[in-house]
Parts: structure tokens; sequence; C-alpha cells
């Protein structure tokens, strides 16, 4: 096969926010391997006490490259080895009613570059593929929050908004937050050996007296 013709390398890694959460580690897409793992960090207040966490073992994904998603059989997205599951929860315990919200941020940048000789001979000019064949939905369960979503250089969606806090009561809410290239049906070599990185952040906000 020609370098030319091949789809490349993404690599994925979730990192914790300074000031709420996760952090799941290290994926790769196109022809490759994943790893994630996990790191959790807390807010706390007088009144609100919120955390962010990962939702699970850390996981190892190989093989990865381009998919399409299916959106008529679920389980097949879920079987699907080129389809990084990000499972995450919100738990908290506060004194007070209140909402909380869940930001998405992401930093990527295309390779622009070249194939060098460690990958294979002759520098080749990578042509093909862009960031917002990168995608990515959100679910609570079997319920579609997010559909597909395409991801931006640098960008911030927020994900999850007024989210109910009750009162001294135990608050468990769990997610999945599903990534994966998308299958252009053309060459997507720009996608080769970039860093991608998102981070979730997470606040809580006391609701008005």
């Amino acid at each position: 096969m020609e370098r030319e013709d091949m789809k490349g390398r993404v690599t994925l890694t979730v990192i914790g926010a300074a000031t709420l959460l996760v952090a799941l580690a290290g994926a790769t897409f196109a022809y490759f391997s994943a790893t994630s793992t996990t790191t959790t960090q807390q807010v706390t207040t007088s009144n609100l006490n919120l955390n962010v966490a990962a939702n699970g073992d850390a996981t190892h994904v190989t093989n990865i490259k381009p998919t399409t998603w299916d959106e008529s059989v679920m389980e097949n997205n879920i079987s699907n080895e080129d389809v990084v599951q990000i499972p995450f929860k919100v738990t908290g315990t506060s004194s007070i009613d209140g909402t909380y919200a869940v930001d998405l941020e992401t930093v990527i940048s295309l390779n622009a570059g070249t194939v060098v000789e460690n990958q294979g001979g002759e520098a080749v000019e990578l042509k093909g593929g862009d960031v917002s064949d990168i995608k990515y939905r959100l679910y609570d369960g079997d319920e579609e929050i997010i559909g597909e979503t395409a991801f931006e250089a640098t960008t911030k969606h927020q994900i999850l908004k007024d989210k109910p806090i009750i009162a001294n009561q135990q608050l468990i809410d769990t997610y999945v937050l599903y990534v994966y290239v998308k299958d252009s049906g053309d060459d997507q070599n720009k996608l080769q050996d970039i860093d991608f990185t998102i981070t979730l952040n997470g606040k809580a906000t006391q609701n008005a007296q």
C-alpha cells in the first residue's frame, strides 16, 4: 500500500482539568492502539460537593481506524472496536439545591507535514482529512443527549447543562462519551500522528434563594 493511501494515526488523550476532573489517557486512531487511564479530582465548597471521574477501569483498544456510526443498532457501536468509549460519572453530596454543568474542551492540530524516514522511507506529503472528521456523541444510559458532533481545532462545548443537584440526596449520574473518526471515503492522511486532547470541566451552582 502506498503511504498516500493510508488513513493515518490520531492520538487521543483525555486529561484532567485543574478544577474538576476527569483524566483518561491515550487513545490512537487509524491503524493504531488506544489506552485510557484515570485520575480523579474534586471541588468542594461549604455547601456543594461535586466530583467528575472516570467510571470504570482503564481500557485498552487496538487497531482503531476510521469507521461509520450505526444509527439503527446501538449494540453495533458498543461492540465496534473503532469507537472509543469514555464512561464518566458525576457524584456529590450537598446540603442545598443546585445544578451542575460539564464542558468539553479540545485542542487539536492537523499534521501538515510529511511522513519521514522512520515511518517508511522517503518523505511523502500528507493529503486529505480534517479535524472535523473526528466526532463525538454523549449518552446517558440508552438516551442520546448529543448526536454526532464534529470537533474543531480549539473549541469548548457545553455537553451537560442545568443538571439537578438535590439537597441531602446522593448524586450519581453516569454518562458515556463516544469518540471516533468518521470514515469519509477519501484519504484522511493529515490525521496521522496528531495530538488530540480532551478536557472535561465540571462546575456546580447553588440555586437562587
